[in-house]
């Protein structure tokens, strides 16, 4: 019995409903639900803003050696849109789960349609799991209608979890309120086993009730044993998010955690850090590392956050090669905390 929930992300989030839809799953055999209604949400009154001129600028480049045509666009409002709760109440795997919203207006009448894949870091949704995904649309609408499509499954393409003991995974988080009003969460993870683990993530926002009215997912591709890495999950303020709390799931990874070959350096000057890592190793080629760098207060509050990717002209970290790159510091900190995200992508994959 596959549910599904659909909620109103923040900050228009108001009802909640639920549906189950009885399907036969078996491996290797296409299903599809199209168009099955689950819920309608009304849509919050909107208020008409002040008209404002703004002028944008960018500087578009290729950075790759096909040409190609730029395609700047730029957003003056939020999307809108539906948060769904996906779970697999079967016995089989699924895979390939696509999830489609309809957008209606008053009338009936489709404006928007958007769709997105429930799935982990294998590409699937596992018996007794939920996975959020969330819909959006910058068109007005009065409803919004949800169906499925379950296609095939290939056992082939799925790695499988890691068989790990979660005693074996220490984890934390650090949360912060940026001043872009954003609720960035920062979930922490020790591979304290004797194997490479991938990790993939989901938080979820409650209000003082225990109800979901947000959601995000994230996924660490890598981590080598002994070693840490981190990702954020990022909210749109909501004064009625109570707390977060996180699932975590481990899999067989995808690729080779560069992180046990790289060393490096980082200085922190008036109004910046900057970071230089040298990959160490005779042979493995990184195809990147990525920096996230959290600022805290003298309680041990985090401030804020800042990021860097380190590869070279051809999108690669190779063996001996140094890269160095810049962090901006927007915040008065007490101190500060570096963590790694890297990556060897396996090619036969």
């Amino acid at each position: 019995l596959p549910e599904a929930t659909l909620i109103r992300p923040p900050p228009l989030c108001t009802r909640m409903g639920w549906l189950l839809v009885a399907v036969s799953l078996r491996a290797r055999v296409a299903l599809f639900l199209m168009m099955m209604p689950l819920f309608t949400l009304p849509s919050a009154p909107k208020s008409t803003p002040e008209l404002l001129a703004i002028e944008v600028t960018v500087s578009v480049k290729n950075t790759g050696s096909v040409a190609g045509k730029d395609a700047v666009q730029v957003y003056v409002t939020a999307p809108d849109g539906t948060l769904v709760l996906v779970t697999n109440n079967g016995s089989e795997t699924l895979q390939n789960v696509e999830v489609y919203a309809v957008f209606l207006d008053r009338a009936g009448n489709v404006v928007d349609c958007a769709s997105s894949f429930a799935a982990d870091y294998n590409g699937e949704l596992l018996p007794g799991r939920t996975l959020p995904v969330k819909l959006y649309t910058y068109e007005e609408y009065d409803r919004a209608e949800v169906c499925f499509n379950v296609s095939y499954y290939d056992e082939s393409y799925s790695a499988g979890l890691a068989d790990v003991d979660p005693d074996d995974i220490s984890t934390w988080s650090y949360l912060c309120l940026n001043d872009w009003g954003y609720l960035e969460d920062f979930v922490c993870v020790l591979n304290e086993t004797d194997r490479p683990i991938g990790v993939y993530g989901a938080v979820y926002a409650y209000d003082e009730d225990g109800a979901v009215i947000d959601a995000e997912h994230f996924e660490i591709t890598a981590i080598a044993p002994g070693m840490d890495s981190i990702a954020p999950a990022v909210f749109e303020y909501d004064e009625r998010i109570a707390y977060l709390d996180y699932t975590l799931d481990y899999y067989v990874p995808r690729g080779e955690d560069l992180q046990p070959y790289l060393e490096g350096t980082a200085e922190a000057g008036e109004d910046s850090i900057e970071i230089t890592l040298t990959n160490t190793s005779d042979s493995v080629t990184g195809s990147y590392a990525l920096a996230y760098v959290l600022f805290f207060d003298e309680d041990g509050l985090l401030l804020d956050s800042e990021s860097a990717y380190f590869m070279d002209d051809e999108w690669l970290f190779k063996p001996g090669e140094t890269l160095t790159e810049t962090v901006e510091v927007s915040v008065d900190y007490d101190t500060v905390e570096l963590y790694l995200a890297s990556l060897v992508y396996d090619v036969d994959r």
